[in-house]
């Protein structure tokens, strides 16, 4: 295939990576499709099926906008149902509004969209759950979590990766093709 399915991503390091595998303990019972920790990121911007001949300039582009912006942290504060509590479709560890990462967000949706959202908030998550939603909804209250879970999680960021989603090899995964320094 000479097209490729791309985001802009920020992955989590090894150490958030084990906080959330605790937080998740007891889960393996719950009708769910967990994601694999090594595949766990916040996506800054998906730019969506895209030819390998447009990679170059792209990432080009992607690094002088991360030369722009300084190194920041991401503080993570609680694990929810979303996007909503009452027909919940994935589970989040939900960040606190950033402004570092926002900036971010607006540089590469100014440089690779032709049209520009209207919400100009951004709230970062990472998907760690998806939700079979008909056997969810058959379980009782006390078989589920009490969400929001509350966590504290601080992630450092210095660089955002250029990420192909894939299918291939089965199950979903998401694979590094370039990395941009922050600052």
């Amino acid at each position: 295939m000479n097209e490729k399915k791309l985001f802009f991503g920020i992955p989590l390091e090894p150490r958030s990576q084990k906080r959330i595998l605790r937080a998740e303990e007891g889960w393996d019972t719950l009708p769910l499709f967990l994601s694999r920790p090594e595949f766990l990121h916040v996506t800054v911007f998906f730019m969506g099926f895209l030819k390998n001949e447009d990679i170059a300039g792209i990432s080009e582009a992607a690094r002088r906008i991360c030369a722009e912006v300084e190194p920041f942290d991401i503080v993570f504060d609680e694990i929810t149902l979303a996007p909503d509590t009452d027909e919940p479709k994935m589970i989040w560890l939900s960040g606190v509004e950033n402004e570092s990462l926002l900036l971010l967000r607006n540089a590469f949706e100014r440089e690779f969209s032709e049209k520009l959202a209207e919400n100009k908030r951004f709230r970062p998550h990472v998907t760690l759950a998806r939700i079979r939603r008909s056997r969810w909804s058959a379980l009782s209250p006390e078989k589920l979590p009490a969400f929001p879970i509350p966590i504290s999680i601080v992630e450092s960021v210095s660089s955002v990766v250029l990420f192909e989603s894939t299918t291939e090899g089965g199950g979903r995964q998401y694979i590094p093709l370039d990395e941009y320094p922050l600052g």
